[in-house]
């Protein structure tokens, strides 16, 4: 029946990286929220309010090779801004990740379910993506008070769609 059917493909999932191990996912997924970190990748001018099947949601898509240029540079920022080696060295996995695919790769972010956390007219005034690039902008000129205004809008806006990660 279906149970059967879908605990042989469970463990055929599970072995997979036993049998393939070059084998990586093409697809970072985050429960509820989308980290900060991955807005650092995308100009706020590559987002995009889609409407899908499920409701309106957010897209970024940019070049594999733009991406990681934009991660390296707020990892420098990061780094000269005094942040801990845990902050800078998750951006740099990002990278290190970016960096397995083709260079000519296009890299999306989708708000995908967390979408439904947002009403839709919170999703039309969503500015993540330009929030993230002013607080990096801000760290990289030394002003702190502005970088964290604008991290600060980031954190109020995702801390439910957060809260939900450690509820679960």
């Amino acid at each position: 029946g279906p149970e059967a059917r879908a605990r042989r493909a469970a463990a055929d999932l599970a072995r997979r990286p036993l049998r393939h191990p070059e084998a990586r996912s093409h697809i970072l997924t985050s429960p509820f929220h989308v980290p900060p970190r991955w807005f650092a990748a995308f100009n706020p001018k590559e987002r995009e309010l889609v409407r899908g099947p499920a409701g309106l949601t957010i897209r970024y898509r940019t070049g594999r090779g733009a991406a990681v240029r934009r991660l390296q540079r707020a990892a420098r920022i990061l780094e000269r801004a005094g942040f801990d080696e845990e902050s800078v060295g998750q951006v740099r996995e990002l990278i290190g990740w970016l960096r397995a695919f083709p260079p000519d790769s296009v890299v999306e972010l989708d708000y995908g379910g967390a979408a439904r956390l947002f009403g839709e007219g919170d999703l039309a005034i969503d500015e993540t993506g330009a929030d993230v690039a002013a607080s990096l902008r801000a760290l990289e000129r030394g002003d702190f008070d502005a970088a964290g205004e604008h991290y600060s809008r980031v954190a109020a806006r995702w801390s439910h769609a957060q809260g939900l990660t450690f509820a679960s």
